[in-house]
C-alpha cells in the first residue's frame, strides 16, 4: 500500500508540474479550523468530550503542510462477549501531521474544488479501562477493574481528500485509514487482558477507519 502511495503522490506531483510548466503557484496561505463530525460522538456517549483542532500551510496549490490534534473519551456500559467486559472506556490524544498533495478541478461560480492524496504520522497517547468479569464455575464469578499505563504509538495513515474553497473558508472532506501495520502494533501492545484487541483507538474511531470533515478560515 505505501509503494501505491508514492506512486499515486508522484503521479500528482507530474500532474501539477507539467500543469504549472515546471512553475508551480506560489501560495504561502494557511488556515485554522475545527472538526464538525467528532463533537456529533458527544450525543452518543453521554456527553463525554470529544473534538479535534486543525491547521495547514500551503506554500503551492498542490502542496499543503497539514496538522491535527484530536481528543476522545469513547466507551460503552453494556457487556462484551468476547472479553467479559463492562464500563469500557478509552480517552486520550492523537496528533497528526503529515504532506498532502493535490490537484484541482475546474472552479465553477468562484469556487474552488481540489481533490488530494495525504500521508499522515500519528502521535498517539491514550489510556484503557474497563470491568472485567472471569466466569468461574465453582467459586463464581470474579469482577475486576483494569486499567492501563499510558499507551504511546507512532503509527500511520493516509488519507483522500476533497477539498472547496469559497472566499476565506475552506471545507475539507477527507476519508482516513490506519495502515494494517500500525493496527497490528496497537493490538499486540497486551496491557489490559491477553487476547484483548484495542477497542477505541483516539484520532481512529472503532475500526481504525472514517471520514473527517474539517471548516478552516483561510488567512
Amino acid at each position: 500500500m505505501r509503494k501505491l502511495l508514492l506512486v499515486l503522490m508522484s503521479l500528482i506531483l507530474a500532474e501539477n508540474a507539467v500543469g504549472f510548466n515546471w512553475r508551480p503557484s506560489i501560495v504561502n496561505a494557511f488556515g485554522l479550523g475545527v472538526e464538525l463530525i467528532e463533537p456529533v460522538r458527544m450525543l452518543v456517549t453521554k456527553n463525554k468530550p470529544n473534538f479535534a483542532i486543525g491547521g495547514y500551510y500551503k506554500p503551492y496549490k498542490f502542496l499543503a503542510l497539514n496538522a491535527s490534534l484530536f481528543y476522545n473519551r469513547e466507551g460503552w456500559e453494556s457487556k462484551n462477549k468476547t472479553y467479559g467486559m463492562t464500563d469500557y472506556l478509552s480517552y486520550g490524544t492523537c496528533f497528526k501531521f503529515g504532506p498532502e498533495l493535490s490537484f484541482g478541478i475546474r472552479p465553477m461560480n468562484k469556487i474552488k474544488k481540489r481533490i488530494g492524496l495525504a500521508y499522515n504520522v500519528g502521535l498517539l497517547n491514550f489510556k484503557e479501562e474497563a470491568n472485567i468479569i472471569f466466569n468461574e464455575s465453582y467459586w463464581g464469578d470474579l469482577e475486576k477493574q483494569f486499567k492501563t499505563a499510558d499507551k504511546k504509538f507512532v503509527i500511520w495513515e493516509y488519507d483522500f481528500t476533497y477539498q472547496i474553497e469559497v472566499k476565506n473558508w475552506m471545507y475539507k472532506f477527507q476519508i482516513y485509514t490506519m495502515f494494517d501495520s500500525s493496527s497490528r502494533k496497537i493490538d499486540n501492545e497486551k496491557q489490559l487482558i491477553e487476547g484483548h484487541k484495542v477497542e477505541f483507538v483516539p484520532g481512529y474511531g472503532w475500526s481504525r477507519g472514517g471520514v473527517n470533515f474539517f471548516v478552516f478560515y483561510k488567512f
